[in-house]
């Protein structure tokens, strides 16, 4: 506004050094009386000053996407990141003398996220919904990646790469993460981070990196 004010004021100045001298005239009025008939000039000009209506806020924009539910879960899911989630249960994976290990799990649920934002990614993106003390105790692997959560999320630990949730059925090892942030949601937290999973050191790329969230409910 000082800005807008100087300008105008410079202009008024300007004009007025341009007009021509007019003679004198004599004074038929003293000062007083001619200064008083301009004010009372002025305040008969003088538009009426009407205060300012103060605008409504503006409605909250609704997000754009769809809720998704299924047994016990239930969420949104914004259409920017995918255009629906398959919901399914997933059968429990028993251990067996000869398996891996790293694939056994009890009985849990997976959306499957259609028409991701992303495309020609390595991984397919999905959400498990898995209970805890279940898996925790059928799959090591399982149990120290939950522990890692859980000191992360109560502060006993830092939330760096080297105190981070792995995910219990990769086999393979997590080359970085980037972005680390612990998260809350409605009943639960968690910690999310840009990762990328190898068996060798792979460089950081665009197909092979991906989105990680790993959290817990409040009722474990």
């Amino acid at each position: 506004m000082k800005n807008k004010q100087f300008v105008l004021i410079f202009v008024l100045l300007a004009a007025l050094a341009c007009m021509p001298t007019q003679p004198t005239a004599p004074a038929s009025k003293n000062v007083e009386t001619m200064v008083a008939a301009t004010i009372q000039a002025l305040t008969a000009l003088a538009p009426e000053q009407i205060p300012p209506s103060v605008p409504p806020p503006p409605a909250s924009a609704q997000p754009d996407g769809k809720a998704v539910s299924y047994g016990n879960v239930s969420f949104f899911l914004p259409a920017a990141l995918a255009t629906n989630a398959l919901a399914g249960t997933v059968p429990a994976v028993a251990a067996t003398p000869d398996g891996p290990g790293w694939d056994v799990a009890p009985e849990h649920i997976k959306f499957q996220l259609e028409n991701y934002a992303l495309y020609n990614t390595f991984h397919e993106p999905y959400i498990l919904v898995i209970p805890a003390q279940a898996y925790a105790a059928l799959n090591e692997g399982a149990n120290r990646s939950i522990t890692s959560l859980q000191d992360t999320l109560s502060g006993a630990a830092a939330p760096i790469a080297e105190n981070l949730p792995h995910i219990a059925f990769f086999n393979a090892g997590q080359v970085f993460a980037a972005q680390i942030k612990i998260v809350q949601f409605q009943n639960g937290s968690g910690v999310r981070f840009l990762t990328e999973y190898a068996q060798y050191f792979a460089a950081i790329n665009n197909k092979d990196m991906f989105y990680q969230f790993q959290g817990l409910t409040s009722d474990g």
